[in-house]
């Protein structure tokens, strides 16, 4: 009991003044991309029809961003995975951007882990909606900063907490 107090106070302490989470490895994107273009930190879902690279020709604040590319498949890229915060809440922002605001690509933003009962799963959608879907943030021609907040986090058996990026269909965005 005094434990899960102590665990309590802290979880209670960082929610009023929450540091950030160093926990993913190239989180902007400015580490150069390995021999054959791989980006340090992050997992390519790369099935034909989907382009991964990094971008330098118009970052955000740093000397690169990456860019995503569709002509129909779903593809993405996918973090290193991380140990979850202990105060059961996680906040993700990102930077996108897209080189044509009228043709929004469908774009997902997932955190995800394993718990003992199965996936967790959280996302945010932007751009273009799916048939039958409400409409969504649009992804501006300029940088725009997206919030991804998670507030559910199961606090017991939740490891292998990952971040996704997950263009779904034709279009093409850049973020970091």
């Amino acid at each position: 009991l005094e434990k899960r107090l102590s665990d309590l106070g802290y979880r209670a302490a960082a929610l009023r003044s929450p540091p950030p989470l160093e926990v993913l490895v190239n989180a902007s994107f400015d580490q150069p991309p390995g021999p054959q273009g791989q980006i340090p930190g992050w997992i390519p879902m790369a099935p034909p029809g989907v382009t991964i690279r990094i971008d330098k020709a118009s970052p955000h604040d740093g000397p690169q961003s990456v860019r995503l590319a569709s002509t129909g498949p779903a593809g993405g890229l996918v973090s290193r995975a991380f140990a979850p915060p202990a105060t059961g809440r996680l906040a993700v922002s990102v930077w996108f951007r897209t080189p044509d605001a009228t043709q929004q690509p469908p774009l997902r933003l997932t955190v995800e882990g394993k718990t003992a009962a199965g996936t967790f799963y959280r996302f945010a959608e932007f751009g273009q909606a799916a048939a039958g879907q409400g409409p969504l943030p649009s992804i501006p021609a300029k940088w725009g900063l997206f919030i991804l907040p998670v507030t559910d986090l199961p606090l017991e058996s939740l490891s292998a907490v990952r971040v996704r990026f997950d263009l779904l269909g034709p279009g093409e965005a850049a973020l970091l």
